[in-house]
């Protein structure tokens, strides 16, 4: 398979950080996804779940009820093959309704993660995210 095959793959497991989980109340059950921590200006990191099929709604931060609604990411792609070579894709950048909203308690954040793509192709995907926590309702 190559790279830009296995691209693919890693464009589709970022779809779990733009497409992040409805808001929820937290539950001993964790709902199902891509864990992804959020390292955020306010001196907190946020572990929050995305899912894959709900765009832009809110992901669920896993040690409170609060959710945190994104409205800005930038997103780079680091593919590395089973022989060590590594491929830079990126960055490309989305944002909410094609500009970014305002709110006065706006959060700038990084992230970053790991996808096993298989066939020994792993995907490092990180980058800044911008938005803002409510409490879940």
């Amino acid at each position: 398979m190559s790279s830009a095959s296995h691209l693919r793959l890693a464009a589709a497991a970022l779809a779990g950080i733009s497409s992040a989980c409805s808001a929820a109340p937290a539950s001993a059950d964790p709902p199902d996804g891509l864990t992804v921590d959020l390292v955020c200006d306010d001196g907190n990191t946020y572990t929050t779940i995305a899912r894959a099929g709900q765009t832009w709604n809110a992901q669920l931060v896993t040690t409170s009820t609060s959710a945190f609604h994104l409205t800005r990411y930038t997103s780079t792609f680091e593919v590395t093959a089973p022989d060590g070579t590594v491929e830079v894709f990126g960055p490309s950048t989305v944002v909410k309704g094609g500009n970014d909203r305002e709110h006065k308690d706006l959060l700038n954040c990084t992230y970053s993660f790991t996808v096993d793509l298989g066939e020994g192709y792993t995907a490092y995907i990180y980058g800044p995210a911008t938005g803002w926590l409510t409490p879940a309702s």
